[in-house]
């Protein structure tokens, strides 16, 4: 414990110089170095969205839509540890983000070190924002070794930033590799911004499902400094204490657990999560526990300044697993970087203690939801005196009918742009009450999400109507995201609807809750068989939005009974004045019938009939498959040029058409006149006539007799 209370003591001295002491010039951007990124024991640290919540890291990721950066040894001096950029299957461009404070109206400088393998056409950077300031610091083949750079930026008085970003274009080609190092920013005079911590969850992973994964798939063992990547990220056990193990539940295999045993170390067995615990807040803590043999002390504190801790068992070998769970307030000045549990062996291999399903949960008192209100000194788009006019959705396959059940979203994107990143859980179309929806429940990894990319017509300022069907059944009681949200740079939420704390059948009011300077009203409908309707009208204000283009639906399932059903999304335009309702053409049909026959040389209109008849767009083409036989203009009429058969085709604006056949045959010519032979020709011919009678009776006759 000294030790402890000495390290958190030392870093609260640390912060305290750093907030205190001038600051001009200095460097905006912590970890710029990437100096003690990757973790002990490994070889790189791979970046991923969300950005790393906690260590060294804090603050740095990869969007999901390009492919992943990864600190690893600089190639031309193991000592160092740099910034890859490479080509993996997501994207033939690479990039991360890094969350800071940029100030609107301030001069910075930019220096960074670059080196290139193989080639590149765009190595460049941004404050992420609007008005966005971004630059190709360098496009060409590979470069002699590590290059400096270095340049100016002045940010918009008006302006909005919250990230830096770096990219390089791979070209879709392995062997194209960029590298940085050393990224500066500076801003020119004046004290340096504070950079904001990134939120965190209170303790993530604390059923610790996925951290054999993380190991050999047998046992994981913690270690000091904590895990800076995967799903035991920020999980650790100090070189004091011996170390914990995730390994096999000793009662149920198919459950992971964390194990406190004795080593050469210490008699002492113990871990440390880095979490945000806030001052003057009260939490509830719960947890399962195990033990075998005895011991005198199991406990837990939250790690800080004035700290807080309890034993919660003391005895012999527990009858199975137990549960215990009390209340803790911290301090209203106090300080606190991280949660710990200890268990004493005495020193005996034999004693040893299990913990599972950790649960640190803030208590909002009087507050049953987290819903912001609307902001009053930022002016509404919407006039409430006014009548809004949706549009035609937007969205394609928001019914989810033309998909098969089973189909797995994926970065691979579906008909209509519906995928889910690869970083998380996937969505999977189900059939719910005779209809499909969308799937998001508990997996592998700690998010479950799904995405849909807008169109590139969005422009700032529009006014949008987004609607959709939403269905939770939510078991679990610690941490759980559950919302939607438009995705803008550096995987900032914009008009974010958090429903973790919201009772759907409450009828409470329900706000967006981004980082939008007004937060809009949701109204919520309530459906059939457990379905609400949600329905948000917001302004589209943020070019990054534009940009970026996708709505996120996110959910962290804490049991395999937890899911979120998703239907019936639609994205409208709205306007003060209707819109056009536009009729398409179903069927259209020739009068005629399946042919027309002419002759050389003849002509003929074709009628034909265009269903329904109130069609928005009756605009018809004629084809014929052979000018040679019949030719045909753009009102149908058709000319007949040669013997032969021939297809006439008429085609709908929508492409809905239809097929007549045309038959051309000679003209029929009229036959020629017999020679006159005068009286005595017509005679003869009447005397042979009645005489070839007469013989047709005699063989009749004799034909009868016979």
């Amino acid at each position: 414990m000294k030790k402890i209370l000495v390290v958190v003591l030392t870093l609260l001295f640390s912060v305290f110089l750093l907030n205190t002491a001038k600051a001009e010039n200095s460097n905006i951007i912590s970890g710029g170095d990437f100096e003690g990124f990757i973790p002990q024991g490994e070889t790189e640290l791979a970046f991923g969205d969300p950005a790393f919540s906690e260590g060294v890291a804090a603050g740095w990721g990869s969007g999901s839509w390009d492919s992943y950066c990864i600190a690893v040894k600089d190639p031309l001096d193991s000592s160092n540890t740099v910034l890859k950029f490479s080509h993996t299957a997501t994207s033939t461009w690479c990039s991360f983000f890094k969350f800071c404070t940029i100030e609107a109206g301030a001069k910075y400088e930019i220096s960074l070190d670059y080196l290139v393998v193989g080639t590149t056409d765009n190595f460049g950077m941004r404050f992420a924002g609007a008005p966005t300031l971004e630059k190709t610091f360098y496009g060409g083949d590979s470069t002699d070794g590590w290059q400096h750079t270095s340049w100016e930026w002045e940010t918009d008085v008006d302006g909005s930033y919250d990230s830096i970003a770096i990219w390089f274009n791979t070209a879709g080609n392995a062997e194209n590799v960029g590298y940085v190092d050393n990224i500066v920013v500076k801003k020119v005079g004046g004290e340096a911004p504070v950079t904001p911590s990134v939120p965190s969850v209170i303790v993530s992973g604390g059923d610790f499902e996925g951290f054999l994964e993380q190991g050999d798939g047998e046992q994981l063992a913690f270690g000091d400094p904590a895990f800076g990547s995967g799903v035991a990220a920020g999980w650790g056990s100090g070189s004091w204490d011996s170390y914990c193990i995730a390994v096999k539940d000793p009662l149920n295999s198919s459950n992971t657990v964390l194990k406190f045993s004795h080593t050469a170390t210490s008699t002492w067995c113990s871990f440390f999560k880095f979490c945000k615990l806030e001052a003057g807040s009260k939490y509830q803590i719960s947890l399962d526990y195990l033990v075998e043999g005895t011991t005198d002390n199991f406990g837990m504190r939250f790690a800080g300044s004035p700290t807080l801790e309890t034993v919660f068992y003391s005895g012999d070998a527990t009858d199975g697993w137990q549960h215990a769970s009390w209340e803790w307030e911290t301090d209203v000045d106090g300080s606190y970087d991280s949660i710990a549990i200890w268990f004493n062996t005495a020193g005996n291999s034999a004693n040893v203690g299990y913990v599972d399903n950790i649960v640190v949960t803030k208590v909002v008192e009087d507050q049953p939801t987290e819903q912001p209100t609307p902001t009053p000194d930022v002016e509404n788009p919407f006039d409430p005196n006014k009548t809004y006019y949706q549009s035609p959705s937007m969205t394609v396959n928001g019914d989810f009918e033309a998909f098969a059940v089973g189909t797995v979203f994926s970065e691979e994107q579906l008909e209509g742009a519906w995928g889910s990143v690869n970083l998380d859980n996937p969505a999977t179309i189900v059939e719910e009450n005779g209809s499909k929806a969308f799937k998001l429940g508990k997996g592998e990894k700690t998010y479950s999400s799904a995405f849909l990319m807008l169109p590139d017509t969005l422009e700032v300022g529009q006014l949008l109507r987004l609607s959709y069907d939403i269905k939770l059944n939510l078991t679990g009681n610690g941490y759980i995201t559950v919302s939607q949200c438009l995705v803008g740079g550096s995987n900032t939420e914009y008009y974010n609807i958090q429903l973790k704390s919201y009772d759907l059948a409450s009828g409470d009011a329900l706000f967006t809750c981004g980082e939008e300077a007004l937060h809009y009203p949701v109204k919520v409908t309530a459906l059939e068989n457990g379905w609400y309707n949600l329905t948000l009208d917001f302004q589209l204000t943020r070019k990054d939005l534009i940009q970026t283009n996708s709505i996120r639906w996110l959910l962290t399932a804490q049991n395999a009974e937890d899911y979120m059903l998703i239907d019936n999304v639609n994205l409208y335009e709205l306007s003060e004045t209707p819109y056009e309702t536009k009729v398409d053409v179903t069927s259209i049909e020739f009068n005629d019938g399946d042919s027309v026959s002419l002759t050389v040389g003849a002509e003929k209109t074709l009628a034909y009939t265009i269903n329904p008849q109130d069609a928005t767009d009756k605009t018809v083409t004629f084809a014929t498959s052979n000018a040679n036989v019949a030719t045909v203009d753009e009102n149908g009429k058709v000319v007949a040029i040669g013997k032969g058969a021939c297809t006439i085709t008429i085609t709908a604006a929508n492409g809905v058409k239809d097929e007549i056949a045309i038959l051309v045959s000679e003209v029929a010519q009229p036959a020629p006149e017999k020679p006159s032979n005068g009286c005595g020709g017509s005679v003869i011919a009447s005397i042979f006539g009645v005489l070839a009678l007469a013989g047709t009776v005699v063989v009749l006759r004799k034909r009868k007799e016979q």
